[in-house]
């Protein structure tokens, strides 16, 4: 009996280490506010950014050029709601009519900046294929069509090759155009609200008309909450690895 109720003791102690984190983590993003009902972005120069994003900025900026992009606008969005403040410079390459999109987050809590390319193709019928090392994270990717995500992909030329050989596998009769100059903010905007409505649909997000804001519902900050801990991010990068070796059988 005495040894039983040791380990009965121990179980739950463990128990107790483990859910009282997550308990406390997801009810501290159940009371977060997500977005803004509508987000804004607006133009900004580089010479008004603080230096150590204008270096690594500028330096993505400068291995783009090699491959043919120049810098044609550059916006800025920063929610009152989240700790980050996203920096978009979007770059085109008018020959091989595509678009290069550097995204770049800082954190303006601990000025952890984090750094992403997307490359983007658009044509003639609407459609659009997108290449990108930027993980989705939790929120729902199912209704991204077109779209390829290889996190692991840090070099720039190596995943504007992979984008290159998607669309000639899958956009090869295809013509391609480039967006008109001076829509970007309605554009960005837009699929902002698109992805916003689509966790709406997915039950990861509610709107709050009160606080005019989407905020996490209870499946969110619980996703949220588990997601940091590192057996789940353990998995999750298995199954990025996953998804990559997908994408690559897609094109061999």
């Amino acid at each position: 009996m005495g040894v039983n109720l040791v380990l009965t003791i121990l179980i739950y102690y463990a128990a107790f280490q483990y859910l009282s984190p997550l308990v406390n983590t997801t009810l501290e993003y159940r009371k977060k506010k997500f977005s803004l009902i509508n987000p804004e972005y607006s133009l900004i120069e580089l010479s008004t950014i603080p230096i150590n994003i204008l270096n690594i900025i500028s330096k993505t900026q400068e291995k783009l050029s090699e491959e043919g992009f120049n810098k044609e606008v550059f916006l800025y969005q920063s929610s009152p709601f989240s700790e980050f403040e996203v920096y978009i410079m979007v770059l085109v390459n008018k020959e091989n009519k595509d678009r290069a999109i550097i995204i770049t987050y800082n954190n303006k809590l601990t000025n952890e900046v984090f750094n992403y390319i997307n490359y983007c193709s658009t044509y003639e019928d609407g459609s659009e294929l997108n290449t990108v090392n930027k993980p989705h994270g939790i929120f729902n990717a199912s209704n991204e069509y077109n779209t390829y995500r290889l996190p692991s992909f840090k070099d720039h030329k190596e995943l504007y090759n992979i984008h290159k050989k998607l669309e000639q596998n899958f956009f090869k009769n295809q013509k391609k155009m480039l967006p008109t100059p001076g829509r970007e903010i309605y554009e960005f905007s837009r699929t902002d609200l698109r992805f916003l409505d689509r966790q709406k649909e997915s039950g990861m997000l509610y709107i709050d008309s009160k606080d005019n804001a989407y905020k996490y519902t209870w499946k969110a900050a619980f996703l949220s909450s588990i997601s940091q801990f590192r057996l789940i991010e353990n998995i999750e990068q298995q199954q990025i690895r996953e998804k990559e070796k997908e994408i690559l059988r897609l094109i061999s």
